[in-house]
């Protein structure tokens, strides 16, 4: 049976027309550390790189850039950073071949589209109760093929751009990928992360975290441990769970996420409001940050149960993420852990 698979996906991309050979479908993913004597002015090189490049940046500070650029630029890139440092401590990438997810996404939309589009030729041959029926139907389907074009709209981003991510150090030593905190869990919790859709691990023992999918997004499959949720816009929604180590309450990991996100250059847009759900009390802030040019909102929400922390991360674009935003808030009262 196993070896049935390859070939059901190389007749599902001749049916698709989609060639089997000489086109990407890898996602090149880059991870380096540098020695530069000022980096300031190298991570503004990194930058400036990329977007000459046809790319840009996802964050920029004198420790650490994170950039996208076009695949094809992908070779020219260790080269780049070989003559822009005085050395090279770390350069290690990965490419993730999403071939065959594209073509699962696209076949499934097509059927769905070919049921869709037989169901809507019935209404007009029913009765009263068909016809509910039909729209019901119909309703689930468009629920369906939009959760799945999100979906296939986020993998081709990711074929189009590589991802890399650059540590600057003047010392001797490599840096940390992350700005620290003294809780791993609220290092996880980073917008530029999330929006290239890049999972940080989750406590999947203990029960599954769930939320009601606010109106208008499609719930994605995931791993134990994990909820998510996509709009057409490209919207993202996760939940997951983390172990309260130390074991402490709402109140102290408010705080402690606040200070953590404010101190690494968060704009918070608002003030911090608590919420109740079946799972305890919770808080959320919303953020301000930039991403490709353009304002985006970033909604993080946690709430304590025993030795659990729920975590809720919502962003999009902000006149995107305004048209969700009630369903969102909403949406953070119906947390649970199942």
């Amino acid at each position: 049976m196993m070896k049935q698979k390859p070939i059901i996906v190389l007749l599902l991309l001749m049916l698709l027309g989609i060639p089997l050979w000489g086109e990407n479908f890898l996602h090149h993913r880059i991870y380096s550390t540098i020695l530069v004597a000022d980096p300031e002015a190298t991570a503004a090189e990194v930058v400036s790189w990329a977007e000459e490049a046809g790319g840009y940046f996802l964050y920029n500070s004198p420790g650490r850039v994170i950039i996208r650029f076009p695949v094809e630029h992908t070779a020219a890139f260790r080269p780049f950073l070989e003559s822009a440092s005085e050395y090279l401590f770390e350069y290690s990438s990965d490419a993730q071949d999403f071939r065959e997810e594209i073509v699962l996404l696209q076949s499934g939309i097509r059927s769905r589209e070919e049921i869709l589009e037989k169901n809507l030729s019935y209404i007009d041959k029913t009765d009263v109760e068909g016809t509910l029926e039909i729209e019901r139907e119909v309703m689930q389907l468009l629920t369906e093929i939009e959760g799945l074009k999100g979906r296939l709209n986020r993998l081709q981003q990711d074929i189009r751009f590589s991802y890399a991510e650059v540590g600057l150090s003047f010392q001797n030593t490599s840096i940390p990928r992350t700005l620290s905190s003294s809780f791993n869990w609220i290092n996880s919790v980073d917008f530029y992360g999330f929006v290239e859709g890049y999972h940080p691990s989750a406590d999947s023992a203990g029960g599954r975290p769930a939320v009601a999918v606010p109106d208008g997004l499609a719930e994605m499959e995931t791993g134990k441990g994990f909820f998510s949720a996509i709009s057409p816009e490209g919207l993202s929604l996760r939940l997951r769970t983390v172990k309260n180590y130390p074991e402490k309450d709402i109140d102290f990991w408010t705080a402690a996420l606040g200070k953590q996100l404010t101190g690494v250059g968060y704009y918070p847009a608002g003030d911090n409001r608590g919420f109740k759900s079946p799972a305890g009390k919770g808080s959320y802030f919303e953020w301000g940050l930039p991403y490709i040019g353009e304002d985006y909102l970033y909604l993080t929400a946690i709430c304590v149960k025993g030795k659990k922390i729920l975590i809720l991360e919502a962003a999009g674009e902000q006149s995107v993420y305004s048209r969700y935003r009630e369903a969102l808030i909403k949406s953070l009262e119906s947390v649970e852990l199942k």
